[in-house]
């Protein structure tokens, strides 16, 4: 793999110093070298690798994102009520000095600035709840997108490199039986063996044949049947002459 990627290097390199038509047809290149660099295992896992260190960085992003939004939201919220508070609070002590008659010109001033404060801290606060809940929802599913993308593609890349493993392997047993089926040495001394029987066999029938034709072969057997008829004739003589 290292050898591979040292090629690819060099390639890139000695792109830079090119322009024009040269970089478009390197360019061509690199994307058939790339193309069978990825069909190989080690390719494969190394391509995966990098789509997930890419991933993950995004997901961090996403995620960094996601928590300062949150934070965000939540303290707006928690201003939100906290204002709302005061101002209900502060409603309810204008109420009460007015019905109590003591509610004069330089109160009504002073918590008549407060009322305004409270109110448009209520009113600044509910502006950002409602800015902020929307980002945080857009963050938050950016966040689940990106990590859906990322388990699967964990899980992908064990598959991916498991099949091309497997699929090298196999393609290897195969060349391994094409070579044993073209170049096995035993396999050829075998068929030299039976070869060697059937011409042995041939030969052995043909020697018969040939034998078998002859004249002295066919005198020397009609001798011997001549002498075996003689003894013949003699032994059942004898069998005759001694019977009871």
């Amino acid at each position: 793999m290292g050898t591979i990627i040292g090629a690819v290097i060099i390639i890139v390199l000695a792109g830079l110093g090119l322009s024009g038509k040269g970089r478009f047809l390197l360019k061509g290149f690199h994307g058939l070298l790339f193309k069978d660099i990825a069909k190989t295992p080690q390719g494969a896992r190394a391509i995966y690798e990098q789509a997930i260190q890419e991933t993950e960085k995004q997901y961090n992003a996403a995620s960094d994102s996601l928590q300062r939004i949150s934070g965000m939201l939540n303290t707006s919220q928690n201003n939100l009520r906290d204002a709302q508070e005061k101002l209900e609070n502060t409603k309810g002590k204008v109420e009460s000095l007015a019905k109590n008659q003591s509610l004069d010109q330089d109160k009504i001033t002073v918590f008549g600035e407060a009322l305004a404060n409270y109110d448009e801290d209520v009113k600044l606060y509910t502006r950002e709840v409602e800015e902020y809940t929307p980002m945080k929802q857009q963050a938050q599913d950016a966040t689940e997108t990106i990590e859906r993308k990322l388990r699967k593609l964990k899980r992908d890349s064990k598959i991916a490199v498991k099949k091309l493993e497997m699929n090298l392997q196999t393609k290897e047993i195969y060349d391994s039986l094409d070579e044993l089926k073209t170049s096995n040495v035993s396999d050829k001394m075998l068929n030299n063996v039976k070869e060697g029987a059937i011409d042995a066999q041939e030969m052995a029938v043909g020697a018969k044949s040939v034998y078998d034709s002859k004249f002295s072969t066919k005198l020397n057997k009609a001798e011997k049947d001549a002498i075996g008829s003689k003894y013949d004739s003699y032994l059942t003589g004898l069998v005759d002459k001694y019977k009871k």
